[in-house]
């Protein structure tokens, strides 16, 4: 069918913990040569999990991201994570914009927002342009 075989996969979960090792995710990735495999790269979860530095589990799927979920977020005086707007948390923008644009990205950036199950946060109106502010600032200054 021209299409191949097509494997499609998250580096994460919504508990805030990487699903896959690095050494497990490399072997999935290095033992796939006949097949296309794309990643979709939930870097902020990665950041947030502290099980393993964001730039490890990078470095491996670089190469298959095709596109990249970014949030922010901190840990409250209780120890609970809590979600706030771009630039407004511990996640290093600055260091991610500068990686993937020194590795040549070329795809999107896209913004989680989880009003539904994290009512607290300000309405989507406020924190979508002042994402696409954040990481357009960021990108250009990387």
């Amino acid at each position: 069918d021209g299409l191949g075989r097509l494997i499609f996969f998250g580096v994460s979960d919504p508990d805030n913990r990487p699903t896959a090792k690095t050494r497990a995710l490399e072997i999935e990735v290095s033992g796939a040569a006949e097949l296309t495999i794309m990643a979709q790269s939930h870097i902020s979860d990665a950041y947030t999990a502290k099980l393993e530095p964001w730039d490890t589990t990078y470095a491996l799927v670089k190469d298959r991201i095709c596109y990249c979920h970014l949030k922010d977020g901190f840990e409250d005086r209780a120890g609970k994570h809590q979600y706030c707007a771009l630039g407004g948390g511990v996640m290093p923008l600055a260091a991610i914009m500068r990686r993937f644009k020194a590795d040549g990205y070329g795809s999107f950036f896209s913004f989680e927002w989880e009003k539904k199950w994290h009512p607290e946060l300000e309405a989507p109106e406020r924190a979508f342009p002042q994402f696409a502010y954040k990481v357009a600032q960021a990108w250009a200054e990387a």
